[in-house]
């Protein structure tokens, strides 16, 4: 995730999508405890939310370029310019 954007999510979540579709959940991260939503609405809710964070992702890094080649609009260009920045 690119850090000039807005965060389409509050706190970290995992989707669970088994192929059968009533049992799918959502568990949502938390200090205390992590709640689990199965309810339709909050599916909904979380899988809007991960479809948003899809399109302002970093594009994967392509193993094929070398790593001086990568610009800091992929992943490994974002990770060599934090580690490295004095390169």
């Amino acid at each position: 995730m690119p850090f000039d954007g807005p965060v389409p999510f509050g706190t970290s979540f995992t989707r669970a999508e088994p192929e059968v579709c009533q049992l799918s959940t959502v568990v949502v991260g938390h200090v205390e405890r992590s709640p689990y939503l199965g309810d339709p609405s909050g599916l909904v809710r979380h899988g809007d939310a991960f479809a948003k964070v899809c399109e302002v992702a970093l594009p994967p890094v392509d193993a094929t370029v070398s790593p001086e080649a990568h610009d800091a609009k992929d992943s490994l260009g974002l990770i060599q310019r934090l580690l490295y920045p004095l390169l």
